[in-house]
This record gives C-alpha cells, structure tokens and sequence, in this order.
C-alpha cells in the first residue's frame, strides 16, 4: 500500500510542478498555493511514506533516538504545512472573492504567507525538540511521531489538536461557506449584467474569463479542502480523542487512519488536472509514453 501511495503520490505532483515549470503564466498568486501543496506532498511521501515502510520491514530497531527525532520532526512538518497552507489559501480565496482584494494579494504576498507557514510548522514541530512532548516510536503506526500516549504531555496534545486541526477546519468551513453564499447571491447578477449588449460582452469578455476561472479555481481548491478534512478527521478523532480516554482502539484501525491521510497526498494532482488542461495534457503524454 505505502509502496504504491509514495510512487502515485511523487509522480502526480512532479508532473504539476513540471507543468508550472513548463508554463510560466500559470504562476499566479492564487496557484502558488497549489505549488506549495505540491512541494509538501512530496515531502510527505518521500518522508513519512519510507519511514514507515522502514518500520514495516525493519520494526523499531533502526529509530535511534538521533533518528527518531529526525524522523518524527518530518512526519509532523509535512502536515502542519498543509493543513496552514489550505487555511491560508482559503482566507485569500475569500479575500479575492469577497472582499475584492485581488490587487493586494500579489505574488509577493503569497511568497510571504507560504514562508510563514513554513516558519510557523518548523517552529510548532520543533517543540518536542525543546522539552514539551518528544517524539517517540509508534508500533502501530511503524514510525516516530509525537508521544500522543503519556498524560504528562496531554498539554501538548490539546494545543495540537486545537492548533493544527480544530482551527484550520473552522478557517475552511467559514471562508469557503461565505464564498459559496457570495457567489450563489452575485455571479448570476454580474454575468447577466455583462451580457445585457453585445458591445458590453465583448467589451467585458476578460472580465467574464477572469470570474469564470477564479470561482472554477475556488470549487476545486474546496474539494481538495474538503477530501483533505475527510482524510484527516478519523486520525485527529483517533489520536486526540479516543486513545487519550482510554478507549480502546484496534491496531488495524490507526494505521488504516494514517494511510488514509497519505491517501490525499495521490489524489491532489488528480483535482489539480480538474483546473488546468495542460496538466491533462501532459498526464494523457505520459499515460501514452507508459502505454
């Protein structure tokens, strides 16, 4: 399974960075978003995904505790990125949306907003470094993540839980819960507006291209919210909730949670195709070049 989800998961989002690489308009603010997805998808696959296939053909013995903390830094950097970059994305998109502030959220703000979100992961993920939780081996999940188990670290535990999932959620359902209620009560209104003369439709047909692309833009960037919230939930209720009350949870069950997550780095460049031909285009290529 980690096999196949670790080389679906590479392939799919390097052929979306190459085809940024290859068409450089592409490289809007809104899309940078969608490249930083990318590069931490990668991250986790080519991290977490052979940590635990190391575990699942080695067992514990090879997670020294130099290693250990290595690894389980990695495995905890890539999801805080993604769930602070899909909360950042979805504030700009209401921004742009909304609020109108498509001018104010330029390439160079985006640049800063994905910085921060590094900067904050690497500083969250580095707590157990510094004394508060550590990072320690899990059997059932074959690899080293924080000690979700000792009740002396149950403050960290809450400020994760609060922190990388509780908030981001809420981000996600109020921003795109505003765009959507936007959208339902205006772009009929406007597109009709548009179109009232021939003269004014082709003097707005940039106008009507740019509203169609970013509502396009914003129902996918939902679904990839929405498929990312779906894959995570089980383990967030799992880890946080179940095992901290002492319920007792089967084996089976955790690791099916953590493939779960590892499941939506592979499916992401499958909704990115859903926004830009040229990625279909070059998936078609390589699907016939492997034909």
């Amino acid at each position: 399974i980690y096999l196949i989800l670790t080389a679906s998961t590479v392939v799919g989002n390097i052929v979306v960075l190459y085809t940024f690489y290859l068409y450089p308009y592409l490289r809007v603010p809104s899309n940078l978003f969608i490249i930083n997805l990318a590069i931490t998808d990668i991250l986790n696959a080519m991290g977490r995904n052979n940590f635990v296939l190391i575990g699942l053909i080695m067992g514990p013995e090879p997670y020294t505790h130099l290693f250990c903390n290595i690894s389980g830094f990695i495995n905890s950097l890539g999801h805080v990125v993604m769930t602070a970059t899909l909360a950042a994305t979805a504030i700009c998109r209401y921004l742009v949306i909304v609020r109108s502030y498509a001018r104010k959220i330029t390439t160079t703000v985006v640049r800063r907003i994905i910085l921060t979100t590094w900067c904050y992961a690497i500083l969250n993920c580095s707590m157990p470094w510094l004394g508060w939780s550590r990072y320690t081996y899990h059997p059932f999940e074959f690899t080293c993540l924080p000690d979700w188990h000792d009740e002396n670290n149950f403050s960290y535990i809450i400020f994760v839980f609060i922190i990388d999932s509780v908030i981001p959620c809420i981000l996600l359902i109020a921003c795109y819960w505003r765009i959507y209620a936007f959208i339902s009560a205006n772009a009929n209104r406007m597109l009709i507006h548009i179109r009232q003369s021939s003269l004014k439709a082709r003097r707005h047909l940039p106008l009507r291209i740019m509203i169609k692309n970013e509502i396009k833009i914003t129902k996918v960037l939902f679904i990839i919210c929405v498929l990312f919230m779906i894959c995570i939930l089980p383990y967030s209720i799992v880890i946080f909730i179940l095992i901290p009350c002492n319920v007792d949870v089967s084996p089976y069950v955790v690791f099916y949670c953590g493939v779960l997550i590892n499941l939506n780095g592979s499916l992401n460049p499958v909704l990115y195709a859903a926004i830009y031909p040229k990625l279909r285009k070059i998936y078609r290529r390589l699907g016939c070049y492997l034909c």
